[in-house]
């Protein structure tokens, strides 16, 4: 509903941004910079195969060792022997060099934890390889299994909501809610977010607070001829079905009250929901 799928490359889990091609934004931009090659499938097997060995961690050039680079080609500790060795030519050195196991029971490696690594971890009690451990630290140390989801879903779309005030964010997630239970009408995240910066520079607290034309002339005023400039029609119609949606809402509500009076009354710095009327959603909780 607000994405078309993810990338044709498998290795990639961005949503796509070129819906004929099957391409991210990324991909779509180095495929054009490899000139456009007409054999699109080739040209995909070889880019999932390039991302794949991007993303493998390499293991420490020392003859046995399975332990993450960490400077040099080298693991943390043979790093560490070889510079005070006295930093000798590495080649020669490695030729001299061979893996050792651990003396102290604390020190002894074990598998990486992260999913699909093969490398080793640089102490028994530690649960990440050396690379894995440095990334995870950058994310600010959450729990694995949040950083591992994270991961997993970093290409989804996002459609942050936390700069709108409180009626405004869940008068959007009210929005999504219904688009979704619709399933109707393609509603590209990116869309979604442009009606979101709307809003957020409108001096509104409510998006009944302008009626459909007012909204209208704010995001796509008339220019010379009559001709609207800039109409983002995707991101126009989320607000005008999302008002039209609420407005329903209120006369299911209250069949009685005053609803086209709230709705287009133009009054600004405060909700027109009364507490126990406000919408719900499933994604608001």
């Amino acid at each position: 509903m607000f994405f078309p799928g993810e990338c044709r490359i498998p290795a990639c889990p961005t949503t796509l941004t070129m819906g004929r091609l099957k391409l991210c934004r990324t991909h779509h931009h180095r495929w054009a910079a490899a000139g456009r090659p007409v054999d699109l499938d080739g040209w995909s097997a070889q880019e999932d195969a390039r991302l794949r060995e991007r993303r493998q961690v390499s293991a420490c050039l020392v003859s046995g060792c399975n332990r993450a680079r960490a400077a040099h080609g080298l693991c943390h500790r043979h790093a560490s022997r070889w510079n005070h060795a006295g930093r000798p030519p590495l080649e020669s050195w490695l030729g001299r060099t061979l893996y050792q196991p651990p003396r102290k029971p604390w020190s002894a490696e074990r598998t990486c934890e992260f999913p699909g690594c093969p490398r080793w971890t640089d102490s028994a009690d530690a649960p990440l390889c050396h690379t894995h451990h440095n990334r995870w630290r950058k994310h600010g140390r959450p729990t694995l299994d949040t950083w591992y989801g994270d991961l997993a879903h970093r290409g989804d779309p996002k459609i942050r909501l936390d700069q709108l005030a409180p009626a405004l964010r869940l008068e959007f997630q009210f929005g999504l809610q219904h688009r979704l239970d619709e399933g109707l009408r393609f509603t590209p995240a990116r869309d979604v977010r442009r009606a979101v910066t709307w809003a957020c520079e409108a001096p509104i607290a409510s998006l009944l607070d302008w009626d459909e034309s007012t909204w209208r002339d704010r995001v796509a005023p008339l220019g010379p001829g009559g001709k609207r400039r800039g109409h983002n029609v995707v991101a126009f119609r989320f607000i005008a079905d999302t008002r039209f949606a609420l407005e329903h809402l209120l006369i299911a509500d209250d069949p009685w009250g005053p609803t086209s009076t709230r709705a287009t009354s133009g009054t600004c710095g405060t909700s027109p929901w009364p507490k126990e009327r406000r919408p719900t959603c499933a994604s608001a909780a």
